[in-house]
């Protein structure tokens, strides 16, 4: 049986101090990295205070689900014409960087635009964030994960567990 992601709802105040949250959707091919990723980190042991949510595609979950909370690692597919499997990882003030969400459909807003929206509410109560990108080849809904993006699902499973291992000097395995 595959342990259940909790969120930082289900958590006493100021106890979750690290967000993991997976975007995309389960049935769009690759764009299932950041729920598998999700669903692959919760059957690890994890350290205290970490939490980790499937945000699915509504930017405005990762959003809620990251107010209060120090730091955010967000993981999500994406298409930047590298090689399939390829990981990115993007700082957050690169993220602040890139160009502000003008004329966004509150509809249909991505993690990203609305990470945007978010600064000026959180102030300085925003998070640190860091968005780790696994470059998606196949993206036809009903498929499954391609095989280079499964593998590289893996990898960041590993690479994230190591890091919020060295947060607390916890041990992953």
């Amino acid at each position: 049986m595959v342990p259940k992601a909790f969120t930082p709802a289900t958590a006493l105040p100021n106890v979750c101090r690290t967000l993991v949250v997976g975007c995309g959707s389960m049935l769009g091919g690759d764009d299932a990295a950041g729920p598998e990723l999700i669903r692959r980190l919760a059957t690890r042991p994890l350290p205290p205070g970490v939490a980790c949510v499937d945000a699915g595609t509504s930017g405005f979950e990762v959003v809620l689900r990251m107010r209060g909370v120090p730091e955010v690692i967000v993981v999500d597919a994406c298409e930047s014409g590298d090689e399939p499997g390829a990981i990115h990882e993007v700082d957050g003030e690169s993220l602040d960087a890139s160009p502000g969400p003008a004329g966004v459909s509150i509809h249909r807003l991505r993690w990203d635009q609305a990470i945007a929206l978010s600064r000026p509410l959180f102030g300085d109560a925003s998070p640190r964030l860091t968005a780790f990108l696994v470059e998606g080849c196949r993206f036809t809904p009903g498929e499954g994960l391609s095989p280079e993006v499964d593998r590289a699902v893996d990898r960041l499973v590993d690479l994230i567990a190591e890091r919020l291992a060295q947060l607390d000097g916890w041990e992953t395995r």
